[in-house]
Parts: C-alpha cells; sequence; structure tokens
C-alpha cells in the first residue's frame, strides 16, 4: 500500500512538473534512466524512484531539487573571482556571487586568518566589515550551498584579503605647529604608508587644529582660530571669569544675557514673574520680588524663577494639595477658587450624603460627619449634654440618613450608655430617671398607677396596686417594696428587678433561681456570668 501511495503521489508531482514544461516549450528529461518500450520506466509500469544525492543521483546536467525531481541546471560554482583591496578605518564590502545549482543560495564562512576577524559574511553572501590595521594577503575560505534535495549541493572558494594603509600618491590634509602657530600640511601615501604632516605656507582657521600644538581651542575662552591661533572673535584669548561670547570677552558670572555660560540668558531662564527682576549673580540667575499671579517657585531652585503653575495640588501655595484639603465632596467639583486675587481650595455641588459644611470653611469641604453627637443629623443638632442622650443613634433602618440623639441599652451588661446622669435608666433610646419618673420607676416600663415614684419606687394605695415587673412588687404601708430582699422593706436599687425565685434563671443564692434584687429580668440571671442577685 505504502509504495502505491508513494508512487502515485509521485506520478502525480512529475506529471504536473512535466505539463509546465512542456507548456513553456521546455522537455524534462527522464531521471535515474528509463526503457525506451513506451513504458513508464520499471516493469510494472510505475516512474522510477524518487531522485536523491547518493542511491538515485540525476543524470549529467541535472539536480535534484525539494521534490526530489531532477531538474536541467548547470553545476554550482562561486563567480567571484578575486576580492578587492580594503584601507584601514574605512568599510569594506563585498557582496559575492554564485551560479548553477538551484537557488536560492546560502553562504558560509568557513575558515579566516585571525587579522580578517573584523570580516562578517551574511547568508545572502556579504562579506563586510572594519579594518583597524593593514593586513597582508589575509587567507578566507568561503562556501556556497543551494537548495537541492537533502542540504542542497556545496562548493568551497579560497580567497586573500589585502588591507592598506592608504592608496599609493594619495594625499591627506593635516595641521602642523611651527613657529608658535598652527600650519595647514598635507601628507603623501608611499609604499602604503602615510608620511608625516608637511607643513604649507598657509596658517590654519580651524579652530579644532589651532594654536601652538595644533589642538582644539577652548571654547570657553576663544570662538575662532585667527592666523594659526586661537581668538575670541578677531581679539586675544579671554582671561579670568571672563568668557568668548558673541565674539566679545564678557564676565558670565554677572552679564544678564550671559550668565553662568554664552547666551543663557536670565531675563528667559528666570519664568513668570510679576516684573522683569531676573538678575545674574555668582555666575546663576535669580530674581527679587514677586511671582506672576498664578504661579509659585516650589521646586527651591531660584535660578528657573516661578516654574510652577496655580493648580488643585499648589493651590495660593505650594503643597496645598484641595484634592486632599476639600474632604467628602467627589473630586471632579474640587476646585481652586482665585478669590479677590487670593487662591484658596473651593468646591461646587453638594455634599456627599451624611456630611455637611457645618464650620462655613470651603476651602476644607463638608468636614462634618452627621453621624456624630456634635453635629447629629444636622449641623446644629447637638447631643452633648442632653438628659434624654448624648448619643447620636440611627433608628430607621429603612432612612439611614436620619439621625436623633438619645442612649443605647446594652443588653450585654444591662447598662445604659449615653445617659449624663448616674443611674439613668435608658427606655426606649431615651434616658430616664428611674427614681423619680412615674412611667419608668425604677426599671423601664414599670408604670405608677396609685402615686408618685419616689427612690425607685412606687407608692400604692389600699388595693396594694405594684407594677408586676418592677423594683418592688408587694405594697406595704403605701409603698411598693420587695419582700424577697432582706428584710423585705424596701424596693430594689434603680435599675435591678425584684425576683421571687420563680422564674428560673441561677443569679439567686447558692446559683439557685433568681430570687432578690436581680441586675437582669428574672430567670436571665446568671452567677457565673457576674450577674448575681441580692437579698
Amino acid at each position: 500500500m505504502r509504495s502505491t501511495e508513494r508512487s502515485g503521489g509521485r506520478r502525480a508531482r512529475v506529471g504536473l512538473l512535466a505539463a509546465t514544461l512542456l507548456g513553456s516549450g521546455w522537455l524534462l528529461a527522464a531521471c535515474g534512466g528509463g526503457g525506451g518500450d513506451g513504458q513508464d520506466g520499471g516493469p510494472d509500469g510505475d516512474l522510477p524512484p524518487p531522485c536523491d544525492l547518493l542511491d538515485n543521483p540525476c543524470p549529467a546536467g541535472q539536480r535534484c531539487d525539494q521534490d526530489q525531481a531532477c531538474v536541467e541546471a548547470a553545476p554550482l560554482e562561486i563567480t567571484t573571482d578575486a576580492l578587492p583591496e580594503g584601507r584601514v578605518e574605512f568599510l569594506y564590502r563585498v557582496d559575492l556571487a554564485a551560479a548553477g545549482g538551484l537557488p536560492p543560495y546560502r553562504w558560509e564562512l568557513v575558515s579566516a586568518d585571525p587579522a580578517l576577524d573584523f570580516l562578517s559574511l551574511s547568508s545572502a553572501g556579504r562579506l563586510e566589515g572594519s579594518p583597524a590595521a593593514p593586513v597582508d594577503a589575509g587567507a578566507l575560505r568561503v562556501a556556497v550551498v543551494d537548495s537541492g534535495f537533502g542540504g542542497g549541493e556545496r562548493v568551497e572558494r579560497d580567497f586573500q584579503v589585502t588591507i592598506v594603509t592608504c592608496q599609493e600618491g594619495a594625499l591627506q590634509a593635516c595641521n602642523t605647529p611651527q613657529d608658535g602657530v598652527c600650519h595647514q600640511g598635507a601628507r603623501t601615501c608611499r609604499d602604503g604608508v602615510m608620511s608625516a604632516c608637511e607643513a604649507l605656507p598657509a596658517l590654519s582657521t580651524d579652530r579644532r587644529a589651532c594654536g601652538p600644538d595644533c589642538g582644539e581651542c577652548d571654547l570657553q575662552v576663544a570662538d575662532a582660530c585667527a592666523a594659526g591661533a586661537c581668538a575670541c572673535g578677531q581679539g586675544a584669548l579671554c582671561q579670568g571669569a571672563e568668557r568668548c561670547c558673541d565674539g566679545a570677552c564678557l564676565d558670565t558670572l554677572t552679564h544678564r544675557e550671559h550668565c553662568g555660560a554664552c547666551s543663557h540668558a536670565c531675563a528667559e531662564a528666570v519664568a513668570n514673574l510679576a516684573a522683569d527682576t531676573a538678575f545674574c549673580s555668582d555666575g546663576a540667575c535669580d530674581y527679587a520680588g514677586e511671582c506672576a499671579h498664578g504661579f509659585l517657585d516650589c521646586d527651591g531652585r531660584r535660578d528657573n524663577g516661578c516654574e510652577t503653575p496655580v493648580g488643585l495640588e499648589d493651590c495660593g501655595q505650594c503643597g496645598t494639595d484641595c484634592l486632599a484639603l476639600v474632604t467628602h465632596v467627589p473630586a471632579a467639583q474640587k476646585r481652586c477658587a482665585d478669590q479677590a486675587g487670593a487662591f484658596t481650595c473651593d468646591y461646587t455641588g453638594a455634599c456627599a450624603a451624611d456630611f455637611d459644611d457645618c464650620d462655613l470653611e470651603r476651602a476644607n469641604g463638608c468636614e462634618a460627619w452627621l453621624q456624630e453627637p456634635v453635629h447629629c443629623g444636622s449641623c446644629d443638632q447637638d447631643c452633648s449634654g442632653r438628659e434624654t442622650g448624648e448619643l447620636c443613634l440611627s433608628p430607621d433602618a429603612g432612612d439611614p440618613y436620619f439621625h436623633e440623639c438619645g442612649c443605647r441599652f446594652d443588653s450585654a451588661t444591662y447598662t445604659a450608655e449615653g445617659c449624663p446622669a448616674q443611674g439613668a435608666l435608658c427606655c426606649a433610646r431615651v434616658c430616664r430617671d428611674g427614681a423619680s419618673d412615674g412611667a419608668h420607676c425604677g426599671v423601664c416600663n414599670a408604670a405608677c398607677t396609685a402615686g408618685a415614684c419616689q427612690a425607685g419606687a412606687c407608692a400604692c394605695g389600699l388595693d396594694g396596686d405594684c407594677p408586676a415587673i418592677s423594683a418592688g412588687t408587694t405594697c406595704l404601708a403605701g409603698a411598693c417594696v420587695c419582700p424577697h430582699r432582706a428584710p423585705g422593706t424596701s424596693a430594689c436599687p434603680v435599675g435591678q428587678f425584684c425576683c421571687d425565685g420563680n422564674q428560673g434563671g441561677a443569679g439567686g443564692p447558692d446559683k439557685g433561681p433568681d430570687q432578690g434584687c436581680c441586675p437582669k429580668l428574672c430567670g436571665q440571671n446568671n452567677t457565673d456570668a457576674d450577674f448575681t442577685c441580692t437579698w
């Protein structure tokens, strides 16, 4: 099966190639031999096996391509005959050429003398590099590989590369000192080497080669080469602190237009001043007076003036950051406002929910949280010192922004929070005086029906009516008392319940049922939790 499939694929490829060559006027020769009996080649009519480089090579004048088909091709050869001569410190570049075989080609550098290490050969055949020293007939071997089957055919060739310092008879301009000045000169290439610089009558005008040693003029004190000597303009070199600027020697320690260096004008370097007060001192620009309106000097440098524009992060003063100072306002509403010539932080629109501007200082935004006792629900509601309660409460779960002053009863400790009076009760979020409040006598919701509330106990009439849940549950001599508290002639202290031991609990004697005066409702006390009844 594999042989049949391979033969079918091979026949299709060959048929396609033959049709292509016949259509273009070419006739493809048979690969790997063939019979003259009109058959396809083999005894069973199959094509010859695909070509390769060893077992089934192509006939002379043909090459085996990547599809393992024999195609007409001339022998592969390198057609570059010799390499040109190069010059030191000039780019050496040669494009090698090849012919025959099956393009495209791939080039390789096989070997080279160490003196030719500067050369590289690209796969496309470009040999290049920058020589730094002469080379006398350095050996070089290159190879070219075509695109035939099995890695392609390979041909190698040897070359020699010579690098010279100069071309014979070439002239090169130079400069050489003579008699204390710099002359123009010339060098001549003799035997591949440049001669020493020979002076010419003309004097140098190049400030890069000037003066008694033909060196480069110091641009600090000279800007020209006049008659072979460094000069400032048409005059002598500048001395001391003076610098050569625009052809004149100037004191750059104090010159306003050339401060510290030529063309460094303080009027341009020191920016955004209220008036032109820039000056030069000790080679650095500085200024007197104030910044222009809308600008600040924030970087600590005097030589560049007022570089920072007033904005949200530098409002009126460096570092006055309105984004941080204006609180509880959306960022888009914060601004730095110019008010009567002075900049200050401000904002537009409304405060964030549950905040307000109570100090009327717009520079700090909406500083007051309306859940604080000092501003409970509004700027005007202060819970401090209120007898009804000093806490700011949010009693309505459906309206989280409604707040009122009051107290809180802690069910864990059975104590009132937020009541200013000592021993007060917190009943329905309102502080009550349990010693005298007839609706909350002794404990919350213990209402006196027959008389007043005195010392936390109700007065009782002839019917002996005392609140069942209270500090005193039994009428004795016109007053409600707790009979379960020895000696049974007084009510429990304010905030405690009178228990008879029938409701359970474990706050009574020997951890028994609640009996006597108990801090929690009867049946809910426990000595292990520090809620012990007294009797």
